[in-house]
């Protein structure tokens, strides 16, 4: 294969060459590997013939599967990258990629169709064709070095391809260096959960009493119910809001994103993400930590072992050392350490997504919207859709000045309303070429600077070098007009509109804080009547409050990294302790205790006093931790039961999926909110709910324990007082193939540190000397 002119490696004198190959060939235990029928996984010793490298590399694997990289020029990395995370997520690749692509029905025929038009409409692919035209030739070349390598795998692999694809007699396309861009697509567009959000808002106007809308989806513990908000939606008159196929078409569409959820393995990431100055640590050196989580699974998950979003890579050239966690099929380090800098990039929950009532006519032929007094004719254009099993099918997708239509006009119909998503964009975002700067920058000064241009991506970025710490947030924000973006908004209201981008200069950001920590857990990062707006979607407080008590207990130690931040813990605890004590709530739970038997008053009144007196201030026990998860639980399936078990089970998943993504409504009930219709409307009052689930709870079989809402799934450690300042940790396997060693975790691996080294004197004490080395095929 041609070399790249331009590429930053040094050349090799050839009689190197030939003494590296005469050397491979004795040593011992090493052999020259053919595939052949029966290989389908790596081998993790020997030599491999590969088309496509220029010179040789070497991979190694620790008992974690997380791979080593090396070689002696930049190519032979970029190629070795490619090749690697081919061997271990193929699957998940192909299957993101068709995702993005719109084309999911080709590999499980026609129950993707419709996540396949939703795709489809939201057009990724043209943002991803401007984010790979402005990023800088170099970059876009070790894009294309990096496809070889995918390729030369795919090509080695073509007829021993992953269980899924082979059943299904699936031939993929070669990869494309512009299908690592759409992938970065797809991960941006999935870092904003407010479309999914919005759609369910309406549906539930459609389905329910208007009176309980807000009170299902609320803001935060301190802010009020979204009345106003929701005023604008349920004003509306019926004939738009209850619209027939308005509603059919919100209410599949509400099916649609259930099922992009499930597929979609880059839906924004829970996570607890901090860093802690040198004067803050026990070492008197920084640290910066991130633990990324995985939801509990949904009744529509699969059930064989899943890897994590992110895959481990250690990365080591002349030119480049670092390590850290990657986007399978992206050639950038989402977060890692480079040898002088770490840095972590987490979810902001970021809304940069409006949906909008359109009204639509068909007229002369062709589909119109109403804008700005007048009617507008809609952009079209027209998709293939190719369905495994069936004929292909040809199909029209419109878009409005807002954005693309995700719902149209039914068949035979001359009027009628149909949603649309408006979405942040820039057309000069250079955050590809932005992330590839970061993982070179060698300080928290330069490292600010470049996070700037992160424009593409709505992320809390967390900094560390040796002396320094520093958090940005980055993205694209539109300026609201008169709107939240809770709801829906009708799209013929120029009062709603959006005025533009917010100044990134009002970007939340701090240095090197007096405090000496930072953290970002999917909390809420400004206060209302701030600036600009990044989200009403916060995740629940819990975490965040928890690591911050955490952080606060100076001198700060690198084993808080292992503490499992998922779950619920003293700050919650606390509020609940609070609730039980304010305002009328102790009589009403008087009266609660009162109207049990006489048999039960003494336990129930046990059960209060025993709760209220947890100190959460000291790490809950075994026992304490047990009750609260059970008492949350039964808390969460039975509240709002009466009223959520009428709707349609699409829209009873939606909720679920959105109460574990944002501050979810049963939560913000027990914390509150005694004025809601749904105690007033209950058959039993919130202090007899409370009481009934306190007891219960406590009396349940203590060796049961309920799955919390998320669970820790990579860890990643860096504490610059060490040899080896990186260390990782998985919770499932690096691999996506079934054939793989490393598939699943071997006994004892889940949740271990392992260090990553990014200096060559460490790699033998850590890797060994075993490899699978690649050499060039002849």
């Amino acid at each position: 294969m041609r070399l790249l002119s331009g590429l930053p490696f040094p050349s090799v004198p050839a009689m190197c060459a030939a003494l590296l190959l005469s050397t491979l060939g004795s040593l011992s235990g090493c052999q020259l590997l053919e595939f052949g029928t029966a290989k389908k996984a790596l081998p993790e010793s020997g030599v491999l013939r590969v088309q496509g490298i220029a010179q040789s590399s070497h991979i190694a694997k620790n008992a974690a599967g997380m791979p080593l990289l090396e070689a002696a020029n930049f190519h032979d990395l970029l190629f070795t990258l490619g090749y690697s995370h081919a061997s271990d997520r193929l699957s998940q690749m192909l299957q993101l990629r068709l995702l993005a692509q719109g084309r999911l029905a080709e590999l499980h025929g026609p129950e993707m169709l419709n996540v396949d038009r939703l795709m489809r409409s939201i057009h990724l692919q043209a943002e991803a064709q401007d984010l790979y035209k402005n990023a800088p030739e170099n970059l876009q070349s070790y894009f294309e070095i990096y496809a070889r390598g995918i390729n030369a795998y795919l090509y080695q692999m073509r007829d021993n391809l992953p269980p899924e694809l082979a059943q299904a007699n699936y031939k993929p396309d070669y990869w494309k260096a512009e299908d690592s861009a759409l992938l970065f697509s797809l991960f941006s567009f999935s870092q904003s959960g407010n479309l999914s959000e919005e759609v369910l808002a309406l549906a539930l106007a459609q389905h329910l009493d208007s009176k309980h809308l807000p009170w299902l989806l609320p803001v935060y513990p301190d802010e009020p119910v979204a009345h106003n908000d929701a005023e604008k939606l349920l004003t509306l008159p019926q004939s738009i809001l209850q619209n027939s196929a308005l509603r059919a078409n919100t209410l599949q569409l509400t099916e649609t994103l259930n099922q992009l959820a499930a597929v979609n393995s880059l839906q924004a990431p829970l996570a607890s993400s901090w860093t802690v100055s040198p004067q803050h640590s026990v070492n008197r050196r920084s640290l910066l930590a991130l633990n990324t989580l995985r939801a509990a699974p949904t009744a529509v998950s699969n059930t064989k072992p899943q890897p994590s979003l992110y895959s481990w890579v250690n990365l080591h050239s002349p030119q480049l050392q670092a390590a850290g966690l990657t986007i399978p099929g992206v050639p950038l380090v989402m977060s890692g350490f480079n040898g002088k800098l770490a840095y972590s990039i987490s979810a902001v929950m970021a809304d940069t997504q409006d949906v909008f009532i359109e009204k639509l006519r068909q007229h002369n032929g062709r589909l119109e919207y109403f804008s700005e007094n007048t009617w507008q004719p809609a952009q079209q254009r027209m998709e293939t859709f190719f369905i495994r099993g069936q004929r292909p099918i040809r199909e029209t997708l419109y878009r409005t000045a807002h954005g693309p239509l995700l719902t149209a006009l039914p068949a035979h119909s001359n009027s009628g309303y149909g949603l649309a998503l408006q979405q942040a964009r820039s057309s000069d975002d250079r955050s590809l070429n932005a992330l590839w700067q970061l993982l070179r920058s060698k300080s928290v000064e330069s490292a600010t600077e470049i996070v700037q241009d992160l424009r593409a991506l709505p992320a809390n970025v967390l900094l560390a070098d040796a002396q320094h710490i520093a958090w940005q947030v980055t993205g694209t924000y539109p300026n609201r007009r008169n709107s939240r973006g809770l709801f829906p908004s009708v799209g013929w209201d120029a009062n709603v509109a959006w005025e533009g981008y917010a100044d990134p200069m009002l970007y939340p950001y701090d240095q090197d804080p007096q405090q000496g920590w930072l953290s970002a857990a999917n909390q809420r990062l400004t206060q209302p009547g701030y600036g600009m707006q990044l989200s009403s979607s916060w995740a629940s407080p819990e975490r965040a409050e928890n690591l911050a008590q955490q952080l606060a207990k100076k001198p700060v130690a690198a084993s808080l990294a292992l503490q499992n931040t998922a779950q619920q813990g003293s700050w919650l605890v606390t509020q609940l302790q609070q609730m039980l004590s304010a305002g009328g709530m102790p009589e009403a739970l008087k009266i609660a205790v009162q109207k049990r038997s006489s048999e039960q008053r003494a336990t129930a009144g046990q059960a209060l006093q025993s709760f209220a007196a947890i100190n959460a201030q000291q790490p809950l026990s075994k026992e304490h931790t047990a009750w609260l998860e059970r008492f949350l639980a039964q808390a969460q399936a039975q509240l709002f039961k009466q009223e959520l078990q009428t709707l349609p089970t699409s829209l009873q998943h939606a909720f679920t999926l959105h109460n574990q993504h944002s501050y979810s409504a049963w939560l913000d009930h027990l914390l509150g909110r005694e004025d809601s219709p749904f105690w007033q409307s209950s058959a039993a009052s919130k202090a007899d709910f409370l009481i009934d689930n306190l007891l219960s709870s406590r009396q349940a079989n203590t060796a049961v324990i309920t799955e919390s809402p998320a669970s820790n799934s990579q860890i990643m450690l860096i504490d610059f007082s060490r040899q080896i300042p990186l260390s990782a940790a998985s919770f499932a396997g690096q691999s996506d193939n079934p054939y793989s060693p490393h598939y699943q975790l071997q006994a004892g691996s889940a949740g271990k540190l392992y260090p990553l080294p990014v200096s060559y004197k460490d790699i033998n004490t850590v890797y060994g000397k075993q490899r699978l080395t690649l050499l060039p095929a002849r």
